[in-house]
């Protein structure tokens, strides 16, 4: 099948839902003919706020140098933990999650 026997196929150009235009093949050859080439291409912007969040993901949030303290004081065997602390974060973290055993 060419070109030449698909165009004679179309029989009815709709310009809207509720206006049908009847053209000849001769008419619907001179507009396809006449039609620019469509070239289609992607793009997107990307806002300030998605680079923003972006480079935010992209930083670690855990403190290497703070690590490293408590690493060291672990090693040394100088580190200490206040079981008054510990008790409070545990109550804490539990009334947080709503968990009640």
């Amino acid at each position: 099948m060419t070109n030449d026997n698909r165009l004679d196929e179309i029989s009815e150009v709709r310009v809207s839902q509720t206006s049908p235009v009847s053209a000849t093949p001769a008419q619907r050859r001179a507009v396809i003919s006449n039609a620019p080439p469509t070239q289609k291409s992607d793009s997107a912007k990307v806002s300030t706020t998605a680079r923003l969040t972006q480079h935010a993901m992209s930083i670690s949030d855990v403190r290497m140098e703070k690590v490293a303290a408590v690493q060291r004081a672990l090693s040394d065997g100088i580190y200490q933990v206040s079981p008054a602390d510990v008790a409070d974060k545990l109550i804490a973290q539990r009334t947080k999650s709503g968990s009640r055993e």
